[in-house]
């Protein structure tokens, strides 16, 4: 696991000047608080993973290289990013995290499958099934009432 250790592995010098496609508004550029926008909650935990490079990473989330430098000159996206740091240092963490940002990414690809006509039953059913798990919808033994035994007493 390649976790960034300091700022100078993720500063702005990786990242190519570029407009963003979109009006990204970060904290610093509008007073109005009813306006603000921090930043992509996953942002500060792909920058502490490494696998991309901050100049892929800002493509992907259409920043330029001045929103860059300010979102990473923030004390609270600081923290953020200090926060996803120590999370990925807990063992098992980055694993899970890649896992959970893949099933992200295969959202898109589960449901073609589910709703293309085909997609055989049997396969449908158990993508459902998974889905269903996953999202945390599946009954839990917990929430299933106690069987209590039956006893049947026949006396002569």
């Amino acid at each position: 696991m390649r976790v960034a250790s300091n700022w100078s592995l993720i500063l702005a010098n990786d990242v190519e000047e570029y407009t963003p496609k979109s009006d990204v508004v970060l904290l610093e550029e509008n007073p109005d608080p009813a306006q603000r926008v921090g930043w992509p909650a996953m942002l500060p935990v792909e920058l502490a993973l490494g696998e991309s490079s901050p100049k892929e990473i800002c493509a992907v989330y259409e920043l330029s290289k001045d929103d860059f430098v300010r979102l990473t000159g923030n004390p609270a996206f600081q923290k953020a990013f200090r926060d996803a740091q120590d999370m990925l240092q807990k063992e098992g963490m980055a694993f899970r995290v890649k896992a959970r940002m893949q099933s992200e990414a295969l959202l898109p690809t589960s449901w073609k499958l589910i709703h293309s006509q085909y997609t055989p039953a049997a396969i449908k059913a158990r993508m459902i099934e998974a889905t269903w798990r996953v999202a945390g919808f599946e009954p839990k033994e917990s929430d299933r009432a106690p069987v209590v035994p039956l006893q049947i007493n026949i006396q002569l």
